[in-house]
């Protein structure tokens, strides 16, 4: 018996609406911010793409993180 693929939307979105995969898109994306911004120096965090448009079907949370340029990267 052959297995049938799952398109990446129907498996993200399955029996669940735009706005409850937006907000759990957010919330996720609220969660990483609160703890990347408590990180000594992390300088900007900005949230990019599909998320951040009317789009009405996103599938993920594009984050750019502006790190100071003295940062410990070795930690």
């Amino acid at each position: 018996m052959r297995r049938r693929a799952i398109p990446p939307e129907e498996w993200q979105y399955h029996d669940r609406s735009s706005t409850e995969v937006r907000e759990t898109l957010l919330k996720l994306t609220r969660e990483f911010v609160k703890a990347a911004r408590g990180i000594s120096g992390v300088v900007r965090i900005a949230l990019l793409g599909s998320l951040a448009t009317a789009k009405s079907r996103p599938k993920d949370a594009d984050v750019l993180v502006t790190i100071d340029e003295y940062i410990d990267l070795k930690r």
